[in-house]
């Protein structure tokens, strides 16, 4: 129901690289909301949503540090890497903790 309700956005006039790249982005977000995100493998177990998130917000902003056009930009968006970063890794240091006392 989730994926069908989303292919009614592909019945516009729309070039075939725009369909593909819409059809693309509709069944993975699909599959994220119906399936839910895959966790890694049996050691990440332990890290909790948040963390994941936290990944997520990490990954984007390394994205964003990346394609930087000026010298400002960039120092500002490596100083937000730096700070997720190392959020991703003291909230994964106490999942790993609260895993194992569990």
């Amino acid at each position: 129901m989730e994926l069908s309700n989303r292919f009614t956005v592909l019945q516009e006039d729309l070039s075939i690289e725009e369909k593909c790249e819409l059809f693309s982005t509709s069944v993975k977000a699909s599959a994220e909301i119906v399936i839910g995100r895959k966790k890694g493998t049996n050691r990440e177990h332990c890290i909790s949503d948040r963390t994941w998130n936290l990944i997520d917000d990490r990954k984007e902003a390394k994205k964003r540090k990346d394609q930087a056009f000026t010298r400002g930009t960039a120092h500002a968006e490596a100083v937000n890497y730096r700070k997720l970063d190392k959020e991703v890794k003291k909230s994964c240091k106490q999942d790993k903790k609260d895993w194992i006392e569990s």
